[in-house]
């Protein structure tokens, strides 16, 4: 039923501005220091696939078996709990996973159940996503005293060795995260961003939209980049030639030289910067 409040329409037009929102709510946060809020996003996923588990299910794809199988998984996975009586790990690591793995992993369900054809989600991530890289790279190069204290609380509140830090240390080690929490997340975000922002790249039609895709790829391969994870470099990498191959195949050859001679001119302009003006 298309204008029920509880149908499957309803939950992923809700679910389409979930990713602006956490972005959103995340940059509040880091900037008053208010740790926690972004969780409240996150329970809010929680509620939403609860309120619509039923429909979730139900309209679900078989999947050539890939859901059962996935099913059969995410009971163990549950279940594992049990193992918490004897393995001498505290229970809170548990609880820790039911609110964060957990709801997470249903999400696989919610993938399956869409059947939408249109790119509403894809797109709003992607821009709010290029949005929070665009903002964390600019205060990663100009490091202004508001973010640099918020960068020293973060690292001593996850530091195990109960370290201290101050502005010249917390430089020393800085490696890119925006306005995250830490580089892995948007590791991961910039991932997922920067194969949207490939794949779209080669389906739009209109030259505006054309070099806009070329901006959205170069910020998110730029924040992979510079999160200095090896696999998001290498992954980053592997992702953008992949499409560049990919644009060939499918008779898209300009759009890939287009690619490839832009990413070579930032990999040679960034060269050179480092070497003239931060060589040591």
């Amino acid at each position: 039923m298309r204008g029920c409040l509880f149908s499957l329409d309803s939950f992923y037009s809700k679910l389409d501005w979930i990713f602006p929102l956490y972005f959103g709510v995340y940059f509040i946060e880091f900037y008053f220091g208010l740790w926690g809020i972004s969780t409240a996003v996150k329970f809010l996923c929680i509620l939403l696939s609860f309120l619509f588990a039923i429909h979730i299910i139900n309209n679900t794809d078989k999947g050539y078996g890939i859901r059962g199988f996935f099913t059969l998984f995410y009971f163990y996975y549950i279940f594992t709990g049990v193992f918490y009586a004897f393995n001498d790990v505290p229970f809170k690591c548990y609880l820790n996973e039911i609110f964060n793995s957990i709801p997470a992993m249903f999400f696989f369900y919610v993938g399956m159940a869409e059947k939408r054809t249109g790119e509403q989600f894809y797109d709003r991530f992607l821009k709010y996503c290029s949005l929070c890289m665009l903002i964390g790279l600019a205060l990663y190069v100009t490091t202004p005293g508001w973010y640099l204290s918020r960068r020293i609380e973060i690292a001593e509140k996850t530091s195990w060795s109960g370290t201290r830090y101050n502005e010249d240390s917390i430089l020393t080690n800085l490696r890119f995260s925006s306005f995250l929490i830490e580089e892995y997340e948007v590791e991961v975000f910039a991932m997922v961003a920067l194969a949207i922002a490939c794949f779209l790249f080669f389906k739009k039609n209109n030259v505006g939209k054309k070099w806009l895709g070329v901006f959205l790829i170069i910020i998110n391969y730029v924040a992979a980049v510079l999160t200095q994870q090896r696999v998001a470099m290498a992954a980053a990498t592997f992702t953008v030639f992949f499409y560049m191959i990919y644009g060939v195949k499918r008779g898209h050859g300009k759009q890939s030289r287009a690619m490839f001679i832009t990413l070579v001119s930032l990999v040679v302009v960034a060269g050179a910067l480092v070497f003239f003006y931060l060589g040591d």
